[in-house]
């Protein structure tokens, strides 16, 4: 037996590998340790302006300066300047607001603003609003009733910038008596600016995808660029058309945007220091007073004159922001001026409708005496209106808590106000369908009169035997001016009867208006000559007959 030959070595060598039944596992390996949880991004801190005395008492300074400009003190004759100091703090407040709101919560509510804004504008603008369409019905002369509920009407739109605009555009009523309602303009020029500034301030903070600082330089940016884009619109609309550039928005949102700038600026101004401080607050109050002292009706304004206190405005505000107090803040924040910068809102509203009305209930001439009692007066209803008007609504906790409540409460205020409007003209014009008409007039075919005109319009030459000739018509002036008959605008009676054609006929016709009517004495006089009628003329310059509705 032959038994195989093998050659011994290791156990392992020898034994047959058996494959395993398990499927074949990885080798172990730790399961890696979690991220460390990110930290939610902090929201960034921006300190408000919170209230400021010096601010309130800027407000003063600007309703003092209106208030004897509208009583005629000739020495404020530029007291007009107090309403840019309230556009430049309007911007200012306003986008202090807005952008520590930004910081906060990285959102701007818009009912939020709208709500505190028609709380706090409305009810008193609405309050006053009715108070001078009533007192208009009551006392105004009907043949200025009708023009001014129109300028009521305005209001009630947040309009009335343009309306007046409009009037002063045409040569008719430039010279037109002032309405109970214009200083409702400057009122609506603001409104205009609430309604667009918190939307591009969102549509910065949006366009930044919610990150406050680069929304603020994108802010700060667009504002510049408004600031220099307006001033330069206001300069040349100055030159161009004062009544434009005094009224629009477009022309005096550089000043609003003037104030907006230094609040989107709030960490510089914060580092100016004490001494440098007190300059800047004496050199803006000075520019502020200085240029109502200097400024006249003459002024071209607003264009590059409104810088000085535009300017001075922005300079105050710096100090009263820079480290610590300085005498000039101090002093705008007594008592004195703290007292009449509260009340500045309703002064304003109310002192231009009762220096208008007053007198015409009285049945007096207007005169800086009875101003300056009126405006004592104002003082008083002022305060009655901010302690049971301004501020009840505008702290009540319902309202505050609820957005939409305030703007419903702002809304009614306008609607009040519009129907009061609308009811003042319905009545007027009732009375005036019912007894104050004039039965028998003829009625014009308007066909007619649009024959003719254009027959005119296809004249193309003139006769050459005309009488004056030409190029001495410019001397060539009716008697009615020679003989006294025609009043200037300082002059109120005329030292001559003024009765021209029969002296003692017994057909009067009167010749009424300003030098519009008077062109047409030459032709009148020759009528009354002929047909024996006594011609009595009462013209007075810059004095036209107002549009009055007969039915």
């Amino acid at each position: 037996m032959h038994l195989p030959l093998t050659t011994p070595g290791p156990a392992s060598a020898v034994r047959p590998t058996m494959p395993s039944p398990y499927p074949p596992r990885r080798p172990f390996q730790p399961a890696p340790a979690p991220p460390p949880p990110q930290p939610r991004p902090r929201l960034e801190r921006w300190e408000g302006t919170g209230f400021r005395p010096d601010i309130q008492g800027l407000r003063a300074v600007a309703v003092v300066l209106v208030l004897l400009s509208h009583a005629g003190f000739s020495f404020a004759e530029g007291g007009y300047v107090g309403v840019d100091v309230f556009f430049v703090l309007s911007g200012f407040l306003i986008t202090s607001l807005l952008v520590e709101e930004m910081f906060k919560t990285r959102h701007i509510s818009l009912a939020a603003f709208f709500s505190r804004r028609a709380r706090r504008i409305l009810p008193a603008a609405g309050l006053v609003v009715v108070a001078t369409g009533i007192g208009s019905w009551l006392w105004l002369p009907v043949t200025r009733l009708e023009e001014t509920m129109r300028d009521g009407f305005f209001v009630a739109v947040y309009a009335i910038n343009y309306r007046l605009i409009a009037q002063e555009s045409e040569y008719l009523d430039a010279d037109a008596a002032p309405s109970a309602f214009q200083q409702y303009w400057s009122l609506a020029v603001e409104e205009q600016f609430y309604l667009v500034w918190p939307l591009l301030i969102l549509g910065a903070l949006l366009l930044a995808k919610r990150l406050p600082r680069q929304a603020l330089a994108l802010t700060t940016g667009a504002v510049t660029l408004i600031f220099v884009l307006s001033l330069i619109v206001s300069v040349l609309t100055t030159e161009t058309s004062p009544s434009t550039a005094y009224f629009a928005a477009h022309t005096r949102v550089w000043e609003l945007a003037g104030g907006a700038l230094l609040a989107l600026s709030l960490p510089t101004w914060r580092r100016v220091p004490r001494p440098l401080a007190f300059i800047l607050a004496l050199a803006g109050v000075s520019a502020v007073v200085g240029s109502a002292l200097l400024y006249d009706s003459q002024t071209p304004f607003p264009g590059y004159t409104a810088l000085m206190p535009v300017v001075g405005t922005m300079l105050v505000l710096i100090a009263g922001t820079g480290k610590g107090p300085n005498p000039v803040s101090s002093l705008l924040s007594t008592a004195p001026f703290q007292f009449v910068g509260k009340i500045s809102y309703s002064l304003y509203l109310w002192h231009w409708p009762i220096l208008i009305l007053v007198p015409f209930a009285l049945g007096v001439e207007t005169s800086l005496l009875l101003n300056v009692f009126l405006l004592f007066a104002t003082f008083a209803i002022a305060q009655v209106t901010y302690i049971c008007v301004e501020n009840p609504i505008r702290h009540a906790k319902l309202l505050k808590s609820h957005s939409y409540y305030g703007i419903g409460v702002g809304i009614l205020c306008s609607l009040l106000a519009l129907a009061t409007v609308i009811t003042v003209t319905v009545v007027h014009t009732e009375d005036a369908s019912t007894g104050r008409s004039a039965p028998g007039w003829e009625v014009v075919d308007d066909g007619d009169i649009v024959e003719k005109l254009q027959a005119g319009v296809a004249i193309e030459s003139l006769p050459g035997d005309l009488v004056p000739p030409l190029e001495s018509v410019g001397e060539d002036y009716p008697p009615v001016f020679s003989d006294g008959c025609f009043l200037s605008f300082a002059k109120t009676e005329s030292e001559a009867d003024c009765v021209y054609g029969d002296p003692d006929a017994d057909i009067t016709v009167a010749l009424f208006g300003d030098s519009h009517a008077a062109q047409w004495f030459p032709a009148l006089e020759t009528i009354a000559e002929e047909q024996n009628w006594r011609l009595v003329v009462r013209s007075k310059a810059s004095c036209p007959a107002p549009e009055l509705t007969i039915e």
